[in-house]
């Protein structure tokens, strides 16, 4: 055969001969990587989260009491006044401002005074006119009541006279400690400590009693939180109230906490002190109040807040972390990692969140080895590389 020919045989030939070998192995993946944690098991107090919101605990539309211009706005401008230090044994020196903070007993406004300055004294001028015909008349009373020889009518006259001086005098002390109330209510003081809004009225304007507004003072130390119990949570903690678990919260005060949407832990610290008696059919839902101490003014009505609420005795728990807690309709489930390495999906019944991790009420113990992360990387059954949450050594 030509070696042409033969050549084109040999691609064939190799062909033909490889045929018969197994294929090369395909190698398995390597099981995917996961961190793993021990569940903790540790002592804690149950809390119940709900979404509240703050609210003033006292608000104060501020109108005139009297008639008459405004000749002084305190708190718009430099104008200082003093005040009573904290410990009542001296004064300071305060310059107010819109928007800022007042004390109780602050000056605010001043109503022109003259009118009601006028009326006082006429008033004191009659009383005093009153009060010396009160003396004479029982002076002169006093006499004929003593004289044996004064008759009835004589004695009736007088002790007449000395009524009607009396009863006058009442009427113009009346009068003198009206006048006296009005000319007060033309300095218009801070009625509560709070934040004060602007001015609705400046210098110059008349305003009339008991209908111009001139401000509005809002009472932020303590600040209230508010938020709503749903029927449900409302019907647990009857239950607990029912077996003695937890006190009745409006007897004895149940203890709540808060924080901001800015803040990562509940430091703020209160107690409720008003609970709706009645659920709300619209939302149903029950409004509760809890008390804040708020002395920098941090917080302002209107803020958003988390609250939490006590919901129950101190009680020993299992704790992970919440990345570890997976779902599949209504039923949470984590992984837990088998001695053979094999991860096997299994089910819990979950409590709160306390300090950023998850209670877990039923299905865990401190002695299984659950995937904290990576999750959606493990197949039900299948293996998986463990490396313990924090440190770089696998699982065994």
């Amino acid at each position: 055969m030509p070696l042409s020919l033969r050549a084109g045989w040999l691609p064939l030939v190799a062909l033909a001969a490889g045929c018969g070998a197994p294929p090369p192995a395909v190698q398995p993946p390597d099981p995917p990587v996961v961190t793993v944690a021990k569940p903790v098991r540790t002592k804690t107090q149950p809390w119940l989260e709900f979404v509240g919101r703050t609210e003033a605990t006292d608000t104060v539309n501020l109108k005139a009491d009297v008639t008459g211009k405004v000749t002084k706005v305190m708190f718009r401008g430099n104008n200082p006044q003093p005040r009573p230090t904290p410990d009542g044994k001296g004064t300071d020196t305060v310059t107010l401002t819109e928007g800022g903070l007042v004390t109780k007993g602050d000056l605010l406004f001043v109503i022109d005074e003259v009118p009601y300055r006028t009326s006082l004294d006429q008033a004191v001028a009659q009383k005093a006119g009153a009060a010396e015909r009160v003396k004479t008349t029982q002076k002169d009373y006093d006499a004929y009541s003593n004289n044996p020889n004064a008759t009835r009518d004589e004695k009736t006259t007088r002790k007449k006279a000395f009524d009607d001086a009396t009863a006058q005098l009442a009427e113009y002390q009346a009068k003198a400690d009206a006048a006296a109330d009005l000319l007060k209510k033309c300095r218009v003081v801070a009625p509560v400590s709070g934040r004060i809004s602007r001015a609705l009225v400046t210098e110059g304007n008349t305003v009339t009693a008991n209908v111009t507004d001139l401000t509005r003072i809002i009472a932020i130390d303590p600040i209230y939180a508010v938020w709503d119990v749903d029927e449900n949570t409302s019907l647990y903690y009857r239950r607990m109230i029912d077996d003695k678990v937890i006190p009745n919260p409006r007897d004895t005060p149940l203890k709540c906490r808060i924080k901001m949407k800015n803040e990562a832990t509940y430091t703020r610290e209160g107690v409720i002190d008003y609970i709706d008696p009645e659920i709300n059919r619209g939302s149903a839902a029950r409004p509760i109040r809890g008390t804040f101490e708020n002395p920098n003014g941090y917080m302002t009505p209107g803020d958003s807040v988390r609250v939490q609420v006590e919901a129950g005795p101190s009680r020993e728990v299992i704790l992970i972390p919440p990345s570890a807690v997976g779902s599949q309709q209504s039923q949470k489930f984590v992984y837990v990692v088998q001695p053979d390495g094999t991860a096997l999906p299994r089910n819990i019944e979950l409590g709160e969140l306390t300090d950023g991790l998850q209670v877990v009420t039923k299905g865990l113990t401190e002695a299984d080895t659950v995937v904290v992360n990576g999750l959606l990387r493990v197949r039900p059954g299948g293996p998986v590389k463990a490396v313990f949450e924090g440190k770089g050594s696998a699982a065994k």
